[in-house]
């Protein structure tokens, strides 16, 4: 007979991998929508941590994760003209050609 869990580790399994989600994070949201009553979700956590999930999930994430907030940072600056075009390549660590490129906006 398979268990609840046999089904449902597979699903949230796939769930990471494509959609880049912690398996944490889609039963929280579960249970926040009342998909998952509070009990199964206790329980849910409490095998989660005992198969040391919270430190390894298994499976692998669609994709890795890269910061955005410093590029996000250092565009707006240029954009507001608080910094300049060769500043902002030096932060971005590129060339300023390269830096052009990548900013260049077609009208």
């Amino acid at each position: 007979m398979i268990t609840y869990s046999q089904l449902m580790e597979p699903t949230l399994t796939k769930g990471l991998q494509q959609l880049g989600v912690s398996i944490a994070a889609i039963a929280y949201r579960a249970k926040d929508l009342n998909i998952l009553p509070e009990d199964r979700y206790r329980r849910f956590n409490i095998t989660y941590s005992q198969r040391g999930y919270r430190k390894n999930e298994p499976g692998n994430y669609a994709m890795p994760e890269r910061p955005q907030r410093f590029r996000q940072l250092v565009l707006r600056s240029f954009a507001e003209e608080v910094i300049s075009g060769t500043k902002a390549a030096y932060f971005m660590d590129q060339s300023y050609d390269e830096f052009r490129e990548d900013c260049l906006i077609v009208a």
